[in-house]
């Protein structure tokens, strides 16, 4: 029996242990009266770090990076507003018409439905320039493990 695409990506989220990895960030950096501003100049600078080569959207304020792999069209978005660092997907088959969108606590409660009671809020809020670092390279390397496990089914 042929598993759906939800299913699969479940399988990935478990063996990289997304939803572990994204509590603890969420809890770790919670301070929501406290969200920097940061400019974009800051944002892209971590990006260009990792070498992401992500697009800016100067009308949402925000960068994201489409990837094609094994028939899957994946877009990853990333916010940076008043600090909270959200960031999406948009998972769509080439193949069908299955889809899968959704913030990053959405994605992580997939794998963990008890993922909204384990946080005080549903994304990172960076209260600084080091914070804002630390929280890019944690989330950076979440959609790079999640890439590589789909660049492997």
């Amino acid at each position: 029996m042929n598993k759906t695409m939800e299913e699969i990506l479940i399988e990935i989220l478990i063996k990289i242990q997304f939803s572990e990895i994204y509590i603890n960030l969420c809890n770790k950096y919670c301070e929501f009266d406290n969200g920097g501003k940061f400019t974009k100049k800051e944002v892209e600078s971590e990006i260009i770090k990792r070498e992401l080569q992500m697009i800016f959207s100067s009308k949402e304020k925000l960068f994201y990076k489409d990837y094609v792999k094994n028939n899957l069209k994946i877009r990853f978005i990333l916010s940076y507003k008043y600090g909270f660092i959200e960031c999406f997907y948009t998972i769509q088959s080439l193949i069908n018409s299955e889809k899968i969108e959704g913030r990053f606590n959405t994605i992580a409660t997939l794998q963990n439905l008890n993922f909204n009671n384990l946080v005080k809020h549903k994304f990172p809020i960076a209260t600084s320039l080091d914070d804002l670092k630390e929280i890019l390279g944690i989330v950076f390397d979440l959609n790079n493990n999640l890439i590589l496990e789909i660049e492997k089914i």
